[in-house]
């Protein structure tokens, strides 16, 4: 998992500084990359508990269809995604959910304050 997020880490550091001074929205932070296929609740609750910045993408693959493979669309992760607990955490830390159209060429987490 190290090798891979210095790998990613230096793309998307890369990927940054070509795309500046364009319309595209990107977020500051991406998580849950190397979680796929196993996004549950506790495991999301944790990640909300320490986000921070102006923006993150939070990576899921849910599916409510049958487990195709170990890191394929996921039951489990749709189920992490309609939970309570997680609405609630959401909700209480002030955070608005948004598409990348949303960001309008900032990068921001839309935290409210």
């Amino acid at each position: 998992k190290i090798a891979w997020a210095g790998a990613f880490g230096a793309l998307s550091r890369r990927c940054r500084r070509m795309l500046e001074g364009t319309p595209l929205a990107v977020a500051e932070r991406v998580y849950g990359l190397m979680q796929t296929g196993r996004m549950d609740e506790q495991y999301v609750l944790k990640l909300l508990a320490h986000l921070t910045g102006r923006s993150a993408e939070v990576y899921f693959h849910p599916t409510c269809g049958t487990r195709l493979d170990a890191l394929g669309p996921n039951p489990g992760e749709l189920q992490t995604l309609l939970s309570p607990a997680l609405r609630r955490v959401v909700e209480e830390r002030g955070f608005e959910l948004c598409a990348y159209p949303d960001l309008s060429g900032e990068s921001k987490i839309s935290e409210k304050v």
